[in-house]
């Protein structure tokens, strides 16, 4: 009686599709005969296709298949299911059974962004479009693309070794495109896997041991080629299931490992054969990211993995037996209970969903929608229980048989219904309806594929199958009817003209008619679901779709889509046809961008308010004034800005200027000369003072300083340390990864050897090891995988020239032809100074004394007579206790910064007064005098930056200084800026070697995000630092500036290292004058010298413009420098630092005869200009010539000025061409006479290089 009882109950389940919340149903259900569905896909067109296979012959559509034994195929149908699409078949011999997931054939369907599909399986054997292949080992892996409409593209092997002693293969379980069409694909393999000429090796295994499964990650471009493929795992076998990437093109894999595994850079450790679940992810390019593990007594895995729209990763896996997920314990008893598990992006945990079962179940696919709901599909036997949702399973004369659920749940993982499909019959079955796969399309509803026994329906819909396999095909559909959501791409975006571009709709909702703008004009061009347009123009299009149904219109733009022909980043410029006048005045303005611009927005008031978005505007002026205007012009290459200061005078003026703009062009070494009239058209005398304000650097698409950068991170840092230099003969330095266990550091210590520990930070330690061991310790643990690095503790040495007497001697290869004295006769040419006091004469007003500098050196000779009123006083350790005792002297750590009465600074080094940085070297105190001895105190010299405070830094003495102490320097710095508001500005550090150090640059990097400048000296080694890096000087970060050495006739320093792109800048470097101890003065070199000549410039320009962040003031200093013919190619600015051009902002290739000068009423004087391009590159310069008079309502007059710079050869290029023509079709009219000469001039340039 119960028997009979529990089958009346099974069969009443079986008759209706269980849920118990609102599901979704079948809209509509196809039926193939004969064929078993592997996988299925949604392309762009919402097509669906599916990959499957079939038993000796099938027919699909009006497409007879045949095979030997088993076939597989790839089938294409219809949005809506009207239409039988194409069909491919592919030749793959398979000795499974087909009704068995298949360890050969295809299982996998992929479509890109264009609509192409890819498909990816296992093979023996492979033929297919006259290509036949025999797998190298037992099985290889082979990856097929076709265009979208079925057309052979190309194919990828994947193989590994034939072993006769095994019959396991080599196989792919999962792959994805991420959004640029590249391929990913992971699987397992055995011993070896080759792909092209690249093999990659498993790991290695234990002796006596089988061999075992090892797991691979590959990434492949659009047109087939490996760009990266990595392994991971350990010796025991590994698996993977699940491969995903997120919307950054990260990829994420799940599955699971057993023993001893590395996944990226995380190590796991389980007993053998105890496999645990992972999940783990890697960067765009490969690299490890983070992993993850599920811990406990049982078995657990991973089986599909997909992300969401906030890259969150949704996970399935299974626990058997227990399992630790987060914090969590689940106790699956006896069963393999599939689990629902989220982590953020991070790898953080959100939430996990344990699905019970009284025997054992597994999760198969898991997608997600546009509102981030979960839908999955998998198996269970009995029963499955999720939240309070249940399903019985099937059951028949005695026996359970596997159901298959589909499930969906909201982003938090509650779930919103559970459903299976049903099956009716009085026969015993080998399974019934289950599902082999699930996508989304784009109108949100889900296409399910799979294969169906007997009798079964669907919903509404019943199908009864002919064979032992049929397939079936449906949509379900559940969201209700809304305004379409507009959406669409294009066959390809950019090319030469005529550019012909197919542009797909791939709109959500039912939509009733499209309407298509190609072209920017606001018309309609097309009115089709998908068009095809072509472009006869070069030019920057955007393109907008507009789409309607009963329920309202919608459209979506997307700006500068489409880049037909030869298109650059817009270069922005424009013209006016009049630029003064008396009131109201009525201006045209015309752009004249280099390159098309598909957008404009000017501004003709200052006022940041847009005024006009046409491509020629009219502004009429109402109000008397100077009127600055601005052009922002962008393409689909980028964006640039003009902005021409004081460019319209409205209103009678009191002062006429000729030429209100000056444009020239000239040859490289060559100078140019022009002048501009101006008379005084008042009643009063007119004075006015000249100031010349420009930019050395070329113009450029970004700033000087992102050129810079770019050029400097080219470089690779070090991995293997280089052990170039001296370091502490029984220490290492070791900082440890966040995920290290303390197991593994006590287990590496061992190794070591290590006898004593000195923790220096959270995460960093000082190890003690034998004398003598640093080297070969380092160089065999330096990668270790539970370490960031493991590096010896680099002892640094000042970078200065030893008095010495023969080095005076080869002065002689650089001078003018006199003797040189060391000390007494030293030849200097005219003006090769850094112009410090016309510098002074800019910022005597200001006061400085809130800037710091932090002086990491020696120390510094504090009772000098020159330096006693530039020490800094640290503010928490001045002026009395609560005792009434002196704070600076009271033994106690006032400020709670951790040391203690540090009113000056610090000293680390080997010797000497840990509060007291007083210098027993003297190389601290030459540098101190440099940067601020005090001025105008009738004593020795003056600093460049008097009143600044210097807050010195003691790590260095006779013996030299350890990376750990200038690591601690470096840490003090960063805390009392970060922690306690000390403005210290900027760090100079004269000294350096050529290891990388990783502590080192740790500190830096930290030091960076403080917003804190490090001026290094470069070195004196006369070595070229592109190729033999010097540190700290060479570290690629965007904070150093890097100082080279220049000499008395403005050439490199004989020992001063250089490099193109390693080195920033010169400043002077031999025989400097500077403060010594005990009150003394006297000369010395090195680059050690050149750096605090950069540092107290920075010093200056933070007086100008305190708010300016240490980005803003490299980049003014290196745009600013005095262009030297000898840096050229030597340094990235190619020059000497100039003091007053960086805090003037001042151009050295613009100069003026006149500086100050009156005019009288009714007269008129001509201001003489030069333009040199004696040492700066082939390129485009601004700048401008400003008039500061006495005229009450224009104080302040600009000219801007601009010119081009061509190469100094016999040829002119199109470029070239390019500039004269944009300077002549700039010509302002009115301006007759002035302009002849330019355009003759460049007539006649042109000639003479081949232009005309």
């Amino acid at each position: 009686m119960q028997k009979r009882i529990m089958y009346l109950l099974n069969l009443l389940l079986l008759l209706t599709t269980i849920s118990f919340a609102a599901s979704p149903e079948f809209v509509w259900v196809n039926q193939t005969v004969g064929v078993h569905p592997r996988d299925v896909v949604v392309d762009p067109y919402g097509n669906s296709v599916i990959v499957g296979s079939f038993n000796k012959n099938a027919t699909i559509g009006d497409q007879k298949l045949f095979a030997e034994k088993y076939g597989w195929f790839i089938a294409k149908y219809s949005e809506n299911n009207d239409r039988f699409l194409w069909c491919k078949q592919i030749h793959i011999k398979n000795t499974n059974p087909i009704y068995e997931y298949p360890q050969k054939g295809l299982g996998s369907v992929l479509s890109d962004i264009n609509g192409n599909i890819i498909v990816s399986g296992n093979f023996e054997t492979f033929n297919y479009n006259n290509i036949s292949y025999q797998a190298k080992g037992y099985s290889d892996i082979i990856i097929i693309k076709f265009d979208p409409d079925g057309n052979y593209l190309w194919h990828k092997i994947l193989s590994g070794p034939y072993d006769e002693y095994t019959e396991d293969i080599n196989s792919t379980k999962s792959f994805c495109t991420d959004n640029k069409g590249n391929i990913i694909i992971s699987g397992k393999f055995i011993t070896y896997l080759e792909i092209d000429n690249t093999v990659l090796n498993g790991w290695a295994q234990p002796a006596g041991e089988a061999k075992n499964y090892d797991i691979f990650t590959a990434k492949f471009s659009q047109d087939g080629k490996l760009v990266w493929v990595r392994k991971d795992g350990g010796v025991f076998p590994d698996w993977v299931f699940g491969t995903t990437t997120d919307h950054e093109n990260n990829v994420i894999i799940t599955g699971s490992f057993c023993g001893p595994s590395l996944f990226g850079d995380t190590n796991f450790y389980t007993p053998e054969y105890d496999y645990k679940f992972v999940l783990s992810k890697y960067s765009e390019d490969g690299e490890p990211m983070w992993a993850k593990q599920w811990d406990g007594p049982g078995l657990s895995g991973g089986k599909a993995v997909t992300v969401d729209s906030q890259n969150n990763i949704i996970v399935g896996g299974y626990a058997f037996d227990g399992a630790v997920i987060g914090n969590t314990s689940i106790w699956p008893e006896s069963t393999w209970d599939p689990v629902f598990a989220k982590y953020s992006s991070k790898g953080d945990l959100l939430w996990f969903k344990q699905v019970e079962t009284d025997a054992d179940a597994g999760i198969h696919r898991i997608i997600t929608d546009l509102s981030d709901n979960i839908y999955a599909y998998g198996y269970y036997d009995r029963n499955i229980r999720i939240d309070d949702y249940e399903l019985i399973g099937t059951w028949f004369d005695n026996f359970w048989y596997n159901d298959t659920f589909l499930a969906k749940l909201t982003a938090e993982g509650d779930v919103l219904w559970l459903k299976k499909l049903s099956n009716v019959g009085n026969i015993k079955p080998a399974w019934l309806a289950e599902i082999n796969g699930i996508a989304i399309d784009s109108s949100q509803n889900l296409r399910v594929t799979g294969r169906f026994k007997n009798t079964s329906h669907f919903d509404n819909i019943s199908l009864t199958s002919y064979t032992e396999a049929d397939m079936f095909l449906g949509r379900m559909g559940e969201y209700e009817y809304t305004k379409p959501s507009p959406d669409f791409f294009a066959s390809t975006t950019e090319g030469e003209i005529p550019l012909q571009v197919k542009f797909y709709d791939q709109s959500y909702g039912v939509v009733s008619s499209w309407e298509w703008d190609f072209d920017n004009n606001d018309t309609v061009d097309c009115s089709t679901k998908s068009c095809t347009h072509t472009y006869t123009e070069s030019g920057v299009y955007s393109v907008k779709l507009t789409i309607t149904n009963d329920k309202g219109t919608s459209e979506k733009t997307i700006p500068y889509y489409i880049v037909a022909g030869q298109v650059y980043p817009s270069k922005a410029d424009f013209k006016a046809d009049i630029t003064y006048g008396p009131l109201p005045l009525t201006v045209t303005f015309t752009e004249l961008s280099s390159y098309a611009a598909a957008e404009f927005e000017w501004d003709f008031n200052d006022d940041g308010t847009p005024d006009c978005s046409d491509k020629q505007c009219t502004y009429t002026y109402l109000k008397e004034g100077k009127y600055t205007v601005c052009l922002l012009v962008k393409n689909e290459r980028g964006q640039d800005k003009e902005i021409k200061q004081e460019y319209i005078s409205a209103g009678p003026p009191d002062l006429f200027i000729s030429s209100p703009q000056i444009q020239t062009i000239l040859k490289e070494r060559e100078t140019s000369h022009t002048s501009v009239s101006l008379m005084n058209t008042g009643n009063s005398t007119l004075d006015f003072t000249v100031e010349l304000i420009g930019t050395v650097a070329p113009i450029l698409d970004g700033s000087f300083l992102k050129v810079f950068n770019a050029k400097r991170r080219s470089r690779k840092t070090p991995i293997k340390p280089l052990l170039k230099g001296p370091y502490a003969d029984s220490q290492i330095v070791v900082r440890f990864r966040k995920n290290a266990k303390a197991k593994e550091k006590i287990e590496l210590m061992k190794e070591m050897g290590a006898e004593d520990i000195k923790t220096i930070d959270d995460d960093i330690e000082i190890w003690i090891v034998q004398p003598g061991t640093v080297k070969e310790k380092v160089l065999r643990y330096y990668n270790h995988p539970a370490c960031l690095f493991i590096e010896p503790n680099y002892i640094r040495s000042i970078n200065e020239i030893p008095n010495d007497p023969g080095f005076s001697n080869m002065w002689g290869l650089h001078s003018t032809g006199k003797k040189l004295t060391a000390y007494y006769n030293y030849p200097t040419l005219p003006d090769g100074d850094i112009d410090i006091p016309e510098a002074w004469d800019y910022t005597n007003q200001i006061d400085a004394s809130e800037v710091v500098i932090a002086v990491i050196d020696t120390g510094i000779d504090y009772e000098h007579e020159d330096l006693q009123d530039i020490l800094w006083d640290n503010p928490g350790e001045t002026g009395l206790d609560e005792s009434g005792n002196d704070k600076a002297n009271n033994n106690i750590d006032d400020d709670n910064n951790g040391y203690i009465d540090d009113v000056h600074g610090w000293n680390w080094s080997f010797s000497g007064e840990k509060k007291n940085p007083f210098d027993d070297q003297g190389h601290g105190t030459r540098v101190s005098g440099i940067i601020g001895a005090n001025r105008n105190n009738q004593k020795g010299i003056s600093g460049i930056c008097p009143n600044v405070k210097i807050m010195p830094l003691k790590v260095f003495d006779q013996n030299g200084g350890m990376d750990l102490y200038i690591y601690e320097a470096l840490k003090y710095v960063t805390m009392m800026r970060s922690e306690y508001g000390i403005n210290v500005r900027i760090v100079n550090m004269s000294y350096g070697g050529y290891d990388f150090a990783e502590l080192e640059y740790l500190a830096l990097e930290r030091l960076k995000e403080a917003g804190i400048l490090l001026v290094a000296s470069a070195g004196n080694e006369a070595n070229n630092t592109d190729i033999h890096p010097h540190y700290p000087s060479c570290y690629d970060l965007d904070n150093i500036l890097s100082v080279a050495g220049a000499d008395n006739n403005n050439e490199l320093f004989i020992a001063s290292n250089y490099g193109k792109e390693s080195i920033d800048l010169g400043a002077p470097a031999t025989y400097i004058y500077t403060t010594i101890k005990g009150n003394r003065y006297f000369f010395y070199s090195g680059t050690s010298y050149a750096a605090p000549h950069v540092a107290g410039v920075a010093a200056l320009l933070w007086q100008v413009h305190p708010d300016w962040t240490y980005q803003q003031v490299k980049q003014r200093i290196l745009e600013s420098v005095d262009p030297l013919y000898d840096f050229k190619d030597r340094a990235v600015s190619q020059g000497k630092i100039n003091a007053n051009n960086a805090v003037r902002g001042q151009a050295s290739w613009l100069s003026s005869k006149i500086h100050r000068a009156s005019i009288q009423p009714g007269e008129s004087i001509e201001l003489e200009l030069s333009i040199h391009a004696d040492y700066i590159e082939q390129g485009d310069y601004s700048g401008m010539v400003v008039l500061h008079t006495n005229i009450e309502k224009n104080s302040k007059i600009s000219i801007p000025v601009s010119i081009s710079v061509l190469k100094n050869d016999e040829t002119a290029e199109l470029s070239d061409l390019m500039k004269v023509l944009r300077i002549l079709a700039g010509i302002d009219q009115q301006v007759v006479q002035a302009r002849t000469v330019r355009i003759e001039t460049a007539i006649t340039l042109m000639k003479e290089i081949g232009g005309f």
